[in-house]
C-alpha cells in the first residue's frame, strides 16, 4: 500500500504543469481523490487494529460496578513498561516458571511477582538498542499478528491461559482479525477497479475489455459537463 501510494503521488509532480495550467492541475488533483480514499482507510484501519491503547477500558467503566473493589484491586497493581514485561516474561519462560494451562490470574500474578523483584525495576532495566534484535522482534510481531505464528512474546503470553476469559478473548481476537483482513481485501479490490475504470474513462483501454465486476462502479460516477 505504501508503494502504491508513492507511485500515485508522482502524478502530482509529473501529471501537469501548474505554472502553465493551474486550473487543469487542480482538477487533476481532485480526480485522484478516489485513489486516496482506500489508502487513507487502510491506514486508519491498521492503526485502530493494532493500537492497544485504543481498546483500553476507561477507569469510569472499570470502577462502575464496585468502586471499593476497584480501589483495592488498583492498590495491588504495579506499573511497568512493555520492555519490562517482555523481559520478565522471557526470564520466566526460560526458567520454566510460568504456569502451563493455568488461569489468567495465576499467569499474570507470576509476571507481577517477577516485575516486583528489585532487579526488575525500571532503574535496572534498559531498553535493548541492538538494531538486529529490534528487527527480529518486529518480524516476530508481524508474523504473529498477520499469520498467527508463534514467537512473539505478547501473543504467546495471551495464548497461555485456558480459562473462559482467555478463550473468549482469543475468539474475539480471531473475529476482529478476520474483519480487518476483509476490510483490507475490499480496499485493495476497490483500488484495482477504480484504477481500471479511470483508465477506461481516459481512453487508455476499451470498455469491451473491462471485466463485468467493474461495470457496477459506473453507477457511482458523477457526470460532469
Amino acid at each position: 500500500m505504501i508503494v502504491w501510494f508513492l507511485l500515485g503521488m508522482t502524478t502530482i509532480l509529473f501529471g501537469g504543469d501548474p505554472g502553465k495550467d493551474m486550473k487543469g492541475w487542480i482538477k487533476m488533483n481532485m480526480a485522484i481523490l478516489p485513489f486516496l480514499l482506500p489508502v487513507i482507510s487502510f491506514a486508519v484501519t491498521l492503526f485502530i487494529a493494532w493500537d492497544i491503547k485504543f481498546f483500553l477500558i476507561t477507569l469510569s467503566n472499570y470502577a462502575d460496578e464496585d468502586v471499593y473493589w476497584a480501589q483495592r484491586h488498583l492498590a495491588q497493581c504495579i506499573s511497568a513498561s512493555d520492555e519490562d514485561v517482555m523481559e520478565a516474561y522471557e526470564r520466566l519462560h526460560e526458567a520454566g516458571d510460568l504456569p502451563q494451562g493455568g488461569r489468567s490470574e495465576k499467569i499474570f500474578s507470576a509476571l507481577k511477582d517477577e516485575l516486583s523483584k528489585p532487579e526488575s525495576s525500571a532503574s535496572h532495566t534498559e531498553i535493548d538498542a541492538d538494531t538486529l534484535k529490534w528487527i527480529q522482534v518486529s518480524l516476530d510481531r508481524m508474523k504473529a499478528l498477520i499469520f498467527f505464528r508463534d514467537g512473539f512474546w505478547l501473543t504467546d503470553l495471551l495464548w497461555m491461559p485456558q480459562d473462559n476469559r482467555a478463550k473468549m478473548f482469543r475468539i474475539m481476537y480471531r473475529l476482529f482479525t478476520l474483519l480487518v483482513w476483509l476490510t483490507l481485501a475490499f480496499a485493495i479490490y476497490m483500488v484495482v477497479l477504480t484504477t481500471i475504470l479511470y483508465m477506461e474513462t481516459q481512453g487508455r483501454i476499451e470498455a469491451k475489455d473491462l471485466p463485468p465486476s467493474v461495470m457496477w462502479l459506473r453507477e457511482f460516477i458523477i457526470q460532469t459537463v
